[in-house]
């Protein structure tokens, strides 16, 4: 009878220790699909529970993981995972948390450019080992767009090229000097008749055609150089900025001109000798 008893008491004391080695042994898998990290982004995987978490993890090489807690008593922190030398392939890691209490798990992607995106998020039960398998890979498609970006040709509004100073120097004071002595000059031949009107008109159509060639030789200057950037692939900042000015200041030109052709504000000027 006491050997019955004993047997009895062994029986029950190697169930419980099973028991005991099944429950702390238990763990859960959770596997992701491959998660596609742009250049500048990183997978963090946040962890927060009432008791401290334990976190263990591997990776291969050519990724660098970042263990960070934000509780001094180790229940908060974050385990970052960023491809650091990639050859195109797919990295898998795993990280492994436990502890004595329920704990909560998310997974996100980061970059310090865009806002965070949630990539999955978990309940852990306490003393289970939680186990999180992931694969990462490099989006070379977001790095191929971002590199044609990089190499397309440069195109700025507001900025001003020397040379194209240069084309108003030229053709500015030349008309200007132009219109000045034809003005002194049919002042001396229509004398009497000639009034301010008649000079400010005759200024206005000297300088409707120094824009216009300016205008012209701006544009043509503007197109040469979106070519020559498209056929060598060189660089060249298009600034179109002064492309604008110079078509807003001969269309403003124009304007007056044209008004001034409409109220016959040419009639002494065109008159015959």
């Amino acid at each position: 009878m006491k050997l019955f008893s004993a047997l009895i008491v062994v029986a029950v004391a190697l169930l419980v220790a099973s028991v005991v080695v099944v429950v702390a042994d238990e763990s859960i898998v959770a596997e992701l699909e491959t998660v596609k990290l742009n250049p500048d982004e990183m997978l963090v995987v946040s962890f927060e529970g009432q008791e401290a978490v334990y976190v263990a993890y591997s990776a291969p090489p050519q990724v660098r993981v970042t263990l960070e807690e934000i509780s001094s008593s180790g229940c908060s922190g974050v385990v970052k995972l960023a491809i650091v030398n990639s050859s195109g392939g797919v990295y898998e890691c795993e990280v492994m948390l436990f502890s004595s209490k329920p704990f909560t798990l998310s997974i996100r992607k980061s970059s310090s450019y865009a806002s965070t995106s949630e990539v999955q998020s978990y309940h852990c039960p306490a003393n289970v080992t939680f186990r999180l398998v992931v694969p990462i890979a490099l989006n070379w498609q977001s790095n191929t767009t971002s590199t044609s970006s990089n190499e397309a040709i440069p195109v700025s509004l507001w900025a001003v090229d020397p040379w194209k100073v240069a084309v108003y120097c030229f053709f500015i004071p030349l008309f200007g000097v132009t219109a000045a002595l034809d003005v002194r000059d049919m002042k001396r031949r229509r004398a009497g008749k000639w009034g301010f009107l008649e000079s400010f008109s005759l200024f206005v159509r000297y300088m409707f055609y120094a824009f216009l060639l300016s205008f012209a030789a701006i544009a043509l200057g503007t197109f040469a150089f979106f070519i020559y950037s498209s056929a060598t692939g060189f660089s060249v900042d298009l600034r179109l900025g002064d492309l604008l000015i110079s078509f807003l200041a001969f269309m403003a030109f124009g304007v007056v001109y044209a008004i001034g052709k409409w109220r016959g504000w040419y009639e002494l000027v065109d008159e015959e000798d």
